[in-house]
């Protein structure tokens, strides 16, 4: 049987999110009224990384399930956006990028963090985060997911985490 690691969540404003990715919001002081005064434009909140491709753009629909963390992924080629649509609220599980030339690699598992992110601020992970898919926090959650055309099929890197580490995690919120 694989050991369970419990792991507490933490609230995105609570957490340094710097070593996964960026904190997609808007700040005041850049932003830009264009072309009118009823149009506020705030340029560079966040920078998708692409190697190899073409943007795409997805529609990404979570139901609830059981806080255990059993899989982690990652890309290698791309960034990944996850846009909350209507204020969903969501949560992650995440290890920073290691070692991005090593298609076999695995998770620090030492380093996993669990991140709520309340629905009011987008996520942009960066290349090689090691990252679940989003738990709803409610029944039902909805995103736009913004990576590299072809991820899916030609850049998931995904490990099993009981039948490759032994392990999974547990979260508690």
């Amino acid at each position: 049987m694989a050991e369970k690691i419990v792991i507490k969540a933490q609230h995105l404003s609570k957490i340094d999110f710097s070593p996964y990715g960026q904190v997609l919001d808007y700040d005041s002081s850049e932003q830009k009224i264009y072309p009118d005064d009823n149009v506020i434009v705030t340029p560079g909140i966040g920078h998708l990384e692409i190697e190899k491709g073409a943007l795409d753009l997805m529609h990404l629909r979570v139901t609830r399930r059981d806080f255990v963390g059993t899989i982690l992924e990652r890309h290698v080629l791309t960034s990944q956006t996850f846009i909350p649509l209507l204020g969903c609220c969501g949560l992650f599980l995440l290890a920073p990028p290691e070692d991005l030339e090593n298609k076999d690699a695995l998770p620090d598992l030492d380093k996993v963090v669990a991140v709520i992110f309340d629905g009011t601020k987008g996520i942009n992970i960066k290349r090689g985060t090691w990252h679940c898919s989003p738990f709803a926090v409610s029944e039902v959650s909805d995103y736009i997911m913004v990576s590299r055309a072809g991820t899916l099929k030609d850049d998931l890197y995904i490990v099993d985490l009981p039948q490759q580490m032994n392990r999974h995690f547990e979260i508690m919120l």
